[in-house]
């Protein structure tokens, strides 16, 4: 495997876990920053109301190269109240390929992919809107993968994007991935729940060829069976998920 100091000078390496959570016009916002480890955020929960009128949000996340996490719940009593909670987390790194063998400019292909799995839960009284969505990608351009998960009925929990990348021993490559979580209701309770999402698997399909990523970094290479969230216990909960995946583009 290639060293490190084989990855160009501006190779990226960072997580930032960021959000917010509204609740009667009082924001609150946290944002990491670009850290070179795993970062973590929390904001709320932040209540408020009189007698009967009511309405509270929290929301909380964290990013670790590889894998994301993010949750968003919030409650409101009343039709006119509307609190929001939104969670964020991300990470970038970078990957040289190199061989021991193959020269450089020689092709070489790479599997990614992306699961996630969450519970998105809702008690509508009034209109809600909630989700959660994540995505991942290889060099930005060359390969796009989506996934997103609605409050659905019926479907399963945990959706699989996955694709490959062609590119050249030698090369630099921007790898990342994005975990989005948020809720608003009306009248009502929703939690968008991917604490145990987001996950991240890369591997190089060329014989004789490796990766060294500026993070340090060994990605899974596979993903192992995804143990079911856990349960809430409440009436009407709706699971949800639908699956959007983009074609490649070309870099």
């Amino acid at each position: 495997m290639a060293a490190a100091a084989t990855l160009s000078a501006a190779a990226v390496s960072f997580t930032r876990t960021s959000g917010f959570t509204y609740v009667d016009a009082v924001a609150e916002l946290f944002d990491s920053g670009e850290v070179h480890g795993p970062s973590s955020g929390k904001a709320g929960p932040s209540p408020n109301g009189v007698g009967l009128q009511f309405q509270t949000a929290y929301t909380e996340g964290s990013a670790d190269f590889g894998t994301l996490r993010a949750l968003a719940t919030g409650y409101s009593s009343h039709a006119l109240l509307l609190p929001q909670a939104r969670t964020n987390a991300e990470w970038r790194d970078t990957i040289h390929i190199s061989s021991p063998v193959l020269p450089n400019g020689a092709p070489a292909t790479i599997f990614f992919a992306l699961q996630l799995t969450a519970l998105v839960t809702t008690i509508p009284n009034g209109p809600v809107v909630i989700g959660s969505n994540a995505w991942a990608y290889l060099d930005g351009l060359g390969a796009i993968n989506d996934l997103f998960v609605y409050d659905a009925f019926g479907i399963p929990l945990a959706a699989l994007a996955s694709g490959t990348y062609n590119t050249t021993v030698g090369s630099d490559l921007l790898i990342g991935a994005d975990l989005q979580v948020n809720i608003g209701p009306q009248d009502a309770y929703a939690a968008a729940d991917a604490k145990n999402t987001g996950l991240f698997a890369m591997k190089i399909l060329t014989p004789d060829v490796y990766y060294t990523s500026a993070s340090g970094t060994v990605f899974a290479s596979s993903f192992q069976p995804v143990p079911e969230p856990g349960t809430f216990v409440l009436v009407g909960i709706a699971l949800g998920l639908a699956l959007h995946r983009r074609r490649s583009r070309k870099a």
